[in-house]
């Protein structure tokens, strides 16, 4: 095993010591990962970007606290309540900003959508008087968009709940009841209707009829450039790399010579693809360190996400290994580097989703380990999947593995 080590070692030294090849693997890849995801839409929360409602609470009352917790209550996905507990979620100066300020940042694009509470709202709900809340909104119809729904969601809890105490004191009323137990008769009802709401006697069913929602979640941003580009500029170094040294070694006769030496035919072999396999995985961390400063959640499965560079990694380096037994010069090399990574990486979906091809080229695509490693990491990035969910993936770069591997091992030559 330190035979292998020391030839992989050896393999390295050469490979990084040539600034062509540094910038290749650090500056160039990183530039492109950061333009690309910026031209994919930037940074983005997982999945589809959440709609950002502001709310000013100009009352500060009991009820308009009751109605902004019912607001917050109905955060997911697609909506996001400021101010909220997160973060985030926080105003840029810790304090809510006026009201112009706030209309600003709606029309900016900081926020979708925002919602005043007046002063005097609780007191006029109290005297049963009808209040206006303004609403601002960037969509063109603010009906469809989560902000709006949540909102008229919202205020049809606090409209029962006013029609409630109205239907309570007309019944008091009408029963000739006691003055003095009024307020504990509306308590008593209001009890009541909040059991029969809670009950949902009427209920919906949904089920999906179409596609799969997750198949039709398109990645936007960096959570598409970060393992895009990573799966790319793989190919590039470890693929390209390894097939330019083994040719100059072959050129040059240190291959011919380590075949002299008291070493077996497979620990020198084991040595190239171990130098191939660091120079993957370090290609992958450089890029996945620019996921990290920009913000991306790389998923709750780090086992899982490390599995699937690994897997990716020993493909392309099989791959490389087999088409080294090929090539006779360095144009072949580079020609053939360059053809196979843009070929692969267009296919495959490393420049833009693979989803939005039509559904011929998608199947075609997954005739390359491109489309299985970004479909492996859009599970684990945008998805929110697990082990399980990037199994088929890890399976179909297995099988590639072996396909290559076993070409390579019969392909591999020691001399030109």
């Amino acid at each position: 095993m330190r035979a292998v080590w020391t030839i992989a070692w050896w393999d390295l030294r050469i490979f990084l010591g040539e600034r062509s090849n540094l910038l290749q693997l650090t500056l160039v890849p990183v530039i492109l990962t950061l333009a690309l995801g910026f031209a994919l839409g930037g940074a983005g929360e997982r999945g589809a970007a959440a709609i950002r409602l502001d709310v000013l609470d100009g009352d500060d009352s009991p009820r308009s606290q009751a109605l902004v917790d019912t607001l917050l209550a109905a955060q997911g996905s697609s909506l996001r309540v400021c101010p909220a507990a997160s973060e985030t979620c926080e105003w840029d100066d810790g304090e809510p900003p006026d009201l112009e300020t706030a209309i600003g940042r709606v029309r900016s694009g900081a926020a979708d959508a925002l919602l005043q509470i007046p002063a005097g709202y609780g007191a006029q709900l109290a005297a049963q008087q009808r209040v206006a809340l303004p609403f601002h909104s960037a969509a063109l119809v603010p009906s469809s968009d989560p902000a709006w729904q949540a909102v008229q969601a919202a205020l049809t809890a606090v409209n029962a709940d006013m029609a409630t105490a109205v239907t309570a004191r007309a019944l008091h009323e009408a029963l000739g009841l006691a003055e003095d137990g009024l307020d504990d008769y509306v308590q008593s009802v209001r009890q009541i209707a909040d059991r029969a709401r809670a009950s949902r006697t009427a209920l919906v069913v949904s089920s999906v009829t179409g596609e799969d929602p997750a198949a039709t979640d398109i990645p936007a941003g960096f959570t598409q450039s970060v393992p895009g580009m990573a799966s790319f500029y793989v190919l590039f170094s470890v693929m390209g790399g390894g097939m330019a040294v083994l040719l100059r070694e072959r050129r040059e006769g240190t291959l011919a010579r380590m075949a002299t030496l008291p070493l077996r035919r497979m620990q020198v072999i084991a040595g190239k693809i171990l130098a191939r396999f660091l120079t993957g995985i370090l290609q992958f961390l450089i890029i996945f360190a620019v996921g990290v400063i920009v913000g991306i959640d790389f998923g709750r499965e780090t086992p899982a996400l490390l599995l699937l560079m690994a897997a990716y990694t020993l493909v392309i380096t099989a791959l490389g290994i087999a088409l080294a037994g090929l090539i006779r010069n360095d144009e072949q090399a580079s020609l053939l580097t360059a053809l196979i990574a843009m070929v692969m990486a267009a296919l495959g979906g490393a420049w833009w989703p693979l989803s939005l091809a039509p559904p011929f080229m998608q199947t075609i695509g997954y005739l390359t380990p491109v489309a299985w490693v970004m479909d492996g990491f859009h599970q684990l990035i945008s998805r929110g999947g697990g082990l399980a969910e990037v199994t088929p993936s890890l399976l179909a770069l297995a099988l590639f593995g072996i396909v290559f591997f076993a070409l390579g091992l019969r392909l591999f030559r020691f001399r030109q």
